[in-house]
């Protein structure tokens, strides 16, 4: 018997018991290639007080593809883990000087994230129980069969990925949305982070819906940069900005001769998504000649370029936005019930602003940060100025709010900005009423503004407010206010609207 209690073996015995060619679970080629052939091999630490088991356990796990280092105490395991991260750490329970549950604890607290198998003796199974219960991945008792030791240690190595891989996307996550309108702690934007991460997992499609300015760009832009996709690019398409005799050549390409003025081969946004996410906004306006079209590609990841007769195979990830009711548009048949379902797999909906309040604020002082940094100003909101953009219901949602906070930032001729540089009327109800253009002017500017300012952010409100009467719609907005479509899409682009 050892000092630990397990019954000593010799080195020709624990050599047949470790023999890792008669235990090892058997492997393809390509597994072992794969394993051996690059240097993102799982990492092992072994730690226990058997220089015997150590050895052979070692040499079992390394002929599996697996990078092993050893350690004969805690003391000794602390100093490797400083050094290197490992997938598993497989730790006795029983140990002279620090114990293994001891260690396995002092270990997750300085932030671990691997996982711990834990072995022990016959008859010490409440101890494994214990260590079970502080977070261990599994435990296993001696004598320890390699090719159980193998297996578990495959599973726990998967487990430290997905573990990993969360945190990864967490982090992913906060860093994608500090900066732009995926913003807020409310619950129900934390609702939608958690359905921004959790979509980001799978290749399912993503049906994002809210109102115009939301965020839906933002949540599509989130999703991608979460997912593996993330390396390949993400294609965006505006449904209500593609002219619907061009749809069939900008969504699949063509090849030279197709039409008249077709020189060349051209890629459609399809193709140029391949192996990326292609985000189609504005879903809606999809040409109903389209649709089964698009429905064909995403059931069988195959199309043919105008003129062409070649199938061709593509992977991508599709993600759609629409403002508007996707099932009221399938009553009216303006939208197939089939492709609905195709694109509803992952519905995420942003809620508008005036149903997360507690948002409001947090975002004011972002954008009031951000735009005070570009003008180099240092301001701030007076109380009053506070209560306004608490109480307004923010017909443009996120979109509004930035703009008015821009644009106060401009005007502010001190160091605060007050309720009546915001611009939105007397009430809340005001600017749902009325064009923004009608609200007060900054008062630090009413008699010094430029006739070419004043014009320029006239016509910004004046669009601004129009979008708001449409929810957004390009098309409808475009016949309102008797203008080219194209030229509505320029000038929203222009003020970035």
């Amino acid at each position: 018997m050892d000092m630990c209690g397990y019954p000593t073996v010799s080195a020709a015995e624990s050599a047949s018991k470790w023999n890792c060619r008669a235990h090892a679970p058997e492997q393809t080629g390509s597994e072992r290639n794969r394993r051996t052939m690059t240097d993102e091999r799982a990492t092992i630490l072994l730690v226990d007080d058997e220089p015997d088991f150590l050895h052979f356990a070692q040499l079992n796990l390394e002929d599996q593809g697996y990078a092993v280092s050893t350690a004969e105490s805690a003391r000794m395991a602390h100093g490797v883990l400083a050094d290197r991260e490992f997938d598993v750490v497989v730790v006795d329970v029983r140990m002279p000087g620090v114990d293994g549950i001891s260690f396995m604890e002092k270990v997750k607290a300085g932030g671990y994230e691997g996982q711990f198998i834990v072995l022990t003796g016959f008859g010490s199974i409440d101890g494994a129980v214990q260590a079970m219960r502080k977070g261990a991945f599994t435990y296993l008792t001696k004598p320890i069969n390699p090719g159980d030791l193998a297996m578990e240690i495959e599973k726990a190595v998967r487990m430290s990925a997905v573990t990993r891989e969360n945190t990864r996307l967490r982090e992913k996550l906060a860093e994608l949305t500090s900066g732009d309108t995926l913003l807020g702690d409310s619950p129900a934007m934390r609702r939608v982070k958690q359905l921004v991460s959790a979509a980001a997992a799978c290749d399912s499609p993503v049906l994002i819906t809210g109102e115009s300015g939301t965020g839906k760009d933002v949540a599509a832009r989130a999703v991608h940069g979460l997912s593996l996709r993330r390396s390949f690019r993400m294609v965006t398409v505006n449904c209500a900005a593609v002219p619907a005799e061009l749809w069939e050549s900008e969504m699949f390409g063509y090849e030279k001769g197709a039409f008249t003025g077709a020189t060349g081969r051209k890629q459609g946004k399809i193709e140029l998504a391949g192996r990326g996410t292609l985000f189609l906004d504005e879903i809606l306006e999809l040409p109903g000649q389209v649709q089964p079209k698009l429905l064909r590609v995403l059931e069988n990841k195959c199309f043919e370029r105008v003129g062409g007769v070649q199938t061709i195979t593509v992977d991508f990830r599709l993600i759609c936005a629409t403002n508007r009711d996707l099932e009221e548009a399938i009553q009216a048949e303006r939208f197939r019930k089939d492709l609905f379902y195709r694109l509803n797999v992952i519905p995420i909906h942003i809620p508008p602003l005036r149903e997360r309040r507690n948002d409001i604020m947090p975002l004011a002082q972002h954008f009031l940060s951000l735009y005070s940094q570009d003008m180099k100003k240092r301001l701030e909101f007076t109380s009053e100025a506070e209560q306004r953009l608490e109480d307004y219901d923010w017909p443009g949602n996120v979109r509004e709010l930035r703009n008015a906070i821009e644009r106060a930032v401009v005007f502010a001729a001190g160091n605060q900005i007050g309720h009546l540089d915001l611009g939105l009327g007397s009430n809340h109800t005001t600017h749902a009423s009325m064009p923004a253009i009608y609200s007060p002017m900054p008062n630090a500017a009413n008699e010094t503004m430029p006739l070419r300012e004043a014009m320029a952010e006239f016509q910004r409100d004046f669009i601004q407010h129009a979008l708001n009467q449409n929810n957004g719609n390009i098309t409808v907005t475009a016949k309102q206010l008797q203008m080219a479509r194209e030229t509505l899409q320029r000038l929203v682009k222009k003020h970035r609207l």
